[in-house]
């Protein structure tokens, strides 16, 4: 799992490296909660708990208007959920939480600057989730076959939006903080099988930092 999140931060490095000096760019981290809706077809209805998870990521502007910009970013996301009588048919409880490397195109609508420090605005993002991998534990324990099992059922490729909105503070024209939250549902199922399927819509919550172009760190000055 570690390789995994290696693979994606290396990911997000390369996108912030390639594009560095062309481009305003920035780096946003957060929270995310799930709310995970289960279709069960064989058994009683699975026991489902949300958990927080979390989401880190880089963008870089490749458009930018009077008040209209459009941004690429990568992120690493982790999704968790707890219950009972997910995933297997049995009464055992269990815990999964799931890795996605998201690419997204992001429209982003400026309202107002308000009394030139702060500035809210709109965003609406198509989204592709690139399943990662999984971590499940149960009690009593799966054999490592059946966790096998389990991660072929994942979608690996999945299609979403988010749309929501944020603040930026105005006190730095190169170096701008912001803040922002985001509804982010899904159109597929996350899992799928013969006897389960769920799909998992989100809310994230997340805090950045936004750097104009000629802002450059240490020996890129």
């Amino acid at each position: 799992m570690v390789s995994l999140v290696r693979k994606s931060l290396f990911c997000i490095i390369i996108l912030f490296s390639a594009t560095i000096t062309h481009a305003q760019y920035g780096f946003k981290a957060g929270v995310n909660i799930p709310n995970v809706t289960v279709d069960s077809r064989t058994f009683t209805v699975p026991e489902v708990n949300n958990k927080i998870g979390f989401n880190i990521g880089a963008f870089i502007s490749i458009r930018e208007y009077e008040t209209f910009s459009i941004r690429s970013g990568l992120t690493f996301e982790r999704k968790s959920i707890e219950g009972k009588r997910f995933a297997t048919p049995s009464g055992s409880s269990a815990e999964m939480s799931v890795d996605y490397l998201i690419y997204s195109i992001t429209g982003k609508y400026t309202l107002m600057e308000w009394y030139s420090k702060t500035s809210p605005y709109l965003l609406f993002s198509p989204r592709l989730n690139f399943y990662l991998g999984n971590d499940y534990s149960s009690n009593p324990q799966l054999s490592q076959s059946q966790k096998d099992i389990i991660s072929d059922k994942m979608r690996k490729i999945r299609f979403g939006i988010s749309m929501g909105g944020g603040i930026e503070f105005m006190r730095d024209k190169n170096v701008i903080p912001f803040l922002e939250v985001q509804f982010s549902p899904d159109f597929f199922n996350s899992y799928d099988s013969e006897i389960i399927s769920f799909k998992s819509n989100s809310i994230e919550a997340m805090v950045g930092i936004r750097f104009d172009n000629s802002f450059k760190f240490g020996i890129l000055k």
